[in-house]
């Protein structure tokens, strides 16, 4: 308890709220306002392990999702297994997903990057080459070469 927080950004569903005040957790899990994006960057790259849960649509990837891999922190996406948001993180090797009801999973790769994190030995850096590929300059670039073909 004394060694872990869970700090969420943004608005909390007021039924998140609720239950975080009812198991007592609000010491461990803190609710901030939306930062400017200069002091939300700051804050993800002081995580020791970054989480995404997604909106159970397969075919959507997050906007954060971008902003995690530029951290160079590790990822807990809470997702489908098979979804688009799934295969970035497997493909590239950004921390693990987790089913939405695998409530065990979740737990075991929070402990493990705690673990980590507790023998300091975290240093998860993930290369970012491929980020790139999603960069929305390089993607218009490909746009426009696609248009220019027909």
């Amino acid at each position: 308890e004394n060694n872990f927080q869970m700090k969420f950004i943004g608005a909390l569903p007021s039924n998140i709220s609720s239950m975080i005040e009812e198991k007592k957790l609000s010491d461990i899990v803190i609710s901030s306002e939306l930062l400017e994006r200069g002091e939300y960057i700051k804050t993800i790259m002081k995580a020791e392990l970054l989480l995404a849960i997604n909106y159970q649509i397969k075919t959507l990837v997050p906007g954060k999702m971008y902003d995690y891999w530029g951290s160079r922190r590790p990822i807990l996406l809470i997702d489908f297994k098979d979804s688009m948001a799934a295969k970035m993180v497997y493909e590239n090797n950004l921390g693990d997903v987790r089913d939405f009801l695998d409530h065990d999973g979740i737990k075991k790769t929070i402990e493990y990057y705690f673990n980590l994190w507790e023998n300091k030995s975290i240093g998860f850096k993930t290369d970012i080459q491929n980020l790139y590929n999603y960069d929305r300059k390089n993607l218009t670039l490909k746009l426009l070469e696609i248009f220019d073909s027909i």
